[in-house]
């Protein structure tokens, strides 16, 4: 039951890096649309293991 966990909080570093790739202008415009639709579907997964109470603790 740590494989969620641990997927959860990587989302949300992901998630933290997506507003200095914007506002550094890293990459080209499709890739960090591109990341930014992955870390998108992060958020979706980690709302999915919440909904289906995959954690270890309950948020």
């Amino acid at each position: 039951m740590t494989v969620p966990v641990i997927a959860v909080l990587l989302s949300a570093v992901a998630a933290a890096f997506t507003v200095p790739v914007w506002r550094r202008r890293y990459w080209s415009v499709w890739h960090r649309v591109h990341y930014s639709i992955v870390v998108v579907g992060l958020i979706m997964l980690a709302w999915w293991v919440n909904f289906w109470n995959l954690f270890v603790f309950r948020l």
